[in-house]
């Protein structure tokens, strides 16, 4: 009985502890109308993969796909299954969205030994009243970039660049530092 009660605890403290890392992007009393935001990746390689994603709204951190990613594949070792995660945001009106494209590992110690790149932008955005979007982009060592995609009409409708150089500091070792375990 005691083992009963002492999990039954324990699992109500972690469903509290998560609860307080997820907010929603929309207020409970909100009654207006939306739009839906996807967030997208790019495989680069086994061990590593671009995420474009929608990290906030109006100052609010939102739970994306690269802190679901991470979590889910914590303690997996080189082994890394993608997730993707979608977004409800309020639509008609002008809001901030903040967006983030960013290299993942599968495991921590590989950003040692390939370029690792990250790119923020807070951009000013009205979106349509229950419009599909994407985001996308692309991350390079001298130019990188963050787009939004109109699903319906397949459009580019935001675009935000970077032209600086070394946002991908390259390593100081070999390109596949994996390539001897294989």
């Amino acid at each position: 009985m005691f083992r009963l009660i002492r999990w039954s605890i324990i699992f109500i403290i972690t469903l509290w502890f998560l609860a307080g890392c997820t907010k929603s992007s929309i207020r409970e009393d909100y009654n207006g109308a939306v739009a839906f935001f996807d967030e997208s990746n790019k495989k680069i390689n086994k061990y590593k993969w671009d995420y474009y994603v929608l990290s906030g709204v109006d100052g609010t951190d939102l739970w994306d796909s690269i802190s679901e990613t991470l979590g889910r594949n914590q303690g997996r070792g080189f082994k890394m299954t993608p997730y993707l995660h979608g977004h409800i945001v309020p639509a008609g009106k002008n809001i901030v969205l903040s967006l983030q494209a960013r290299s993942v590992f599968a495991a921590p110690i590989l950003s040692f030994g390939y370029p690792n790149c990250r790119f923020e932008a807070e951009v000013v955005f009205k979106p349509e009243e229950n419009a599909d979007y994407v985001i996308r982009g692309t991350l390079e060592k001298d130019y990188s970039a963050i787009w939004i995609v109109d699903l319906n009409t397949d459009q580019v409708v935001l675009k935000v660049e970077n032209n600086e150089l070394d946002q991908c500091p390259e390593p100081e070792i070999r390109e596949d530092p994996l390539s001897e375990l294989e």
